[in-house]
């Protein structure tokens, strides 16, 4: 039977038609600009491909950090989690365990994130909206209540204040009677991004790369399964970069940690073993390919060829993927699912080694139970079904993908040297030069979107004037009562004069210089609240004031 085409289908395909034009010109390019021809064959891929390529499991790991990849170990189904207080998200972690989740990610509230407790004036609003609410030690040790540490892989979604949260963590493992050295995961620790994409930032660029720096000290000495760096391309990316920038300054942030942890004496595969990464995959399934590949590639040269890490294992660019934010559509929501699903594909045949596949309803809140069941799904419909884990890089040879991959390191080279030759990440952070950028990146994008060049369904074509919305997630209006009683009771409960003196050591470790891994955990012992620990830091070090990027 045909369609037949009603008034209001009329009235908005005619708008569509008046805005768009009935032929939307399409530009034949990727995602981050990159020219696209009809076809490829052998003339477009350089020679020496068998260099560059290796074989899995071999350097420059082009094809796959491991030999066998998914044959052996399936990805890591990390779903991120974290909303309300510390006894809400268990409840989710031991949802999602019950559906197949084999590994846990913690999101943070945002009072968290920038190092302030509950009761703060500041936080009044925001109290376990965008995250978990983590005031002290007992809502971390709630937090992984009935979570074997020794045996599950934790991550920590959390930068300026991580370490009050590793040492909360640490002392977690002891209440399950565990020592520290079994604790497996690894904290995000990614200071330099938060200036230019993520905006959560606490103290000045320097002394948050200084604290990172004592935190990979820590780990390197105590955490010998931990994995103190995820360097975060992915955030800038959902501000706005694109694919050839996403990747130049994840490396280029990730090539300033390791010098500051040469800088401090460490050793360099000390150092190297405790980075890995954190990316995102977007819409342009083929690019988001390559460009996995192509880090692989870039990173075994900066690890290995500029610092000289001499262990192979750490010339591996271990990765941990999330679905792209940004491509989520409050409009026609339920069609999330199909590009969350495409996402999660282009994920495994780039061959990551953990994916976090986003609820429907991300573009509106923190995804109800529901929408994580169903993505969690799609992780184990991509694992299980497509068959496309079976076999090691299948797109390895294809000449658009060799071509692209090859294209996409090239470009993110010449970024690379242009950052360094204007003094290195750390100055372009300071001086706005990353953030223009990105400002520009995200300026051409929305132009595209909103002249129809590049098409959306849903948004800016084949729009349904008579959708439905989902039910927004919330949580509940009781918590935040539940947490600043919580908190006021932790407080009564304290020795004054021994909290004083040890948040007073915090501040004069920070004073002297000296790492504050130590005098942290003693204060966390002491009872004191992630606000207090970081109010003491601050003392020293300041906090950060941002300029206008133009």
């Amino acid at each position: 039977m045909a369609h037949t085409v009603g008034m209001a289908d009329r009235a908005s395909g005619q708008r569509l038609s008046e805005r768009y034009g009935e032929e939307i010109k399409r530009a034949f390019e990727t995602d981050s600009g990159i020219e696209q021809k009809p076809f490829y064959g052998p003339e477009d891929v350089a020679p020496h491909l068998d260099e560059r390529l290796g074989e899995p499991g071999k350097p420059p790991y082009t094809r796959s950090p491991y030999p066998d990849l998914y044959r052996t170990k399936m990805f890591t189904m990390r779903q991120i989690a974290g909303f309300g207080s510390a006894h809400d998200t268990n409840a989710r972690y031991r949802y999602l365990f019950e559906q197949g989740q084999t590994g846990i990610s913690t999101d943070f509230d945002h009072p968290t994130l920038i190092g302030l407790d509950s009761d703060h004036p500041l936080a009044l609003h925001e109290v376990g909206k965008v995250g978990v609410a983590v005031d002290t030690v007992q809502d971390v040790i709630e937090l992984f209540d009935g979570v074997p540490l020794d045996r599950v892989t934790v991550s920590l979604t959390i930068n300026h204040p991580t370490p009050v949260l590793m040492g909360m963590l640490c002392l977690a493992a002891e209440s399950q009677g565990l020592p520290w050295s079994v604790l497996n995961g690894t904290t995000q620790n990614e200071p330099l991004k938060e200036f230019y994409a993520q905006k959560t930032y606490v103290f000045p660029p320097r002394p948050a790369l200084k604290l990172m720096t004592d935190t990979l000290e820590f780990g390197i000495k105590n955490l010998p399964q931990w994995k103190v760096l995820s360097v975060s391309g992915g955030h800038v990316r959902e501000n706005g970069a694109n694919a050839i920038q996403e990747m130049a300054f994840s490396l280029s942030d990730a090539i300033t940690y390791v010098q500051c942890g040469l800088d401090r004496g460490l050793g360099i595969d000390d150092i190297a073993r405790n980075v890995t990464f954190h990316h995102v995959i977007h819409m342009d399934f083929f690019e988001e390919i390559a460009k996995i590949r192509a880090l692989r590639r870039m990173w075994t040269h900066i690890i290995r060829d500029r610092f000289g890490a001499g262990d192979p294992k750490n010339w591996r660019f271990r990765v941990h993927v999330q679905t792209g934010c940004e491509n989520l559509t409050a409009q026609m929501p339920i069609v999330n699912v199909a590009r969350t699903a495409i996402q999660a594909l282009a994920g495994a045949l780039a061959g990551v080694q953990s994916l976090h596949v986003n609820g429907m309803d991300e573009a509106y809140s923190i995804p109800s139970e529901e929408a994580m069941k169903v993505a969690l799904r799609t992780s184990q419909l991509v694992a299980y079904e497509t068959r496309a884990t079976n076999v090691v890089d299948p797109l390895g040879g294809s000449y658009y993908v060799e071509s692209l991959t090859d294209e996409l390191e090239k470009r993110a080279w010449a970024l690379i040297k242009t950052i360094e030759d204007r003094g290195g990440m750390l100055a372009s952070v300071e001086d706005g030069y990353i953030s223009r950028l990105v400002a520009d990146e995200a300026h051409r994008k929305q132009r595209q979107i909103e002249t129809g060049q590049r098409l959306i369904v849903g948004v800016n074509k084949f729009v349904d004037e008579d959708v439905r919305h989902l039910e927004i997630f919330r949580a509940s209006r009781e918590m935040r009562e539940r947490q600043l009683a919580r908190l006021a009771a932790y407080r009564a409960a304290r020795d004054r004069k021994a909290l004083a003196k040890a948040v007073d050591g915090v501040r004069e470790a920070a004073a002297k210089d000296e790492n504050v891994m130590g005098p942290i955990i003693d204060a966390l012992r002491a009872h004191a609240t992630e606000g207090e620990v970081m109010g003491a830091l601050k003392d020293v070090y300041g906090e950060y004031q941002p300029e206008t990027a133009y």
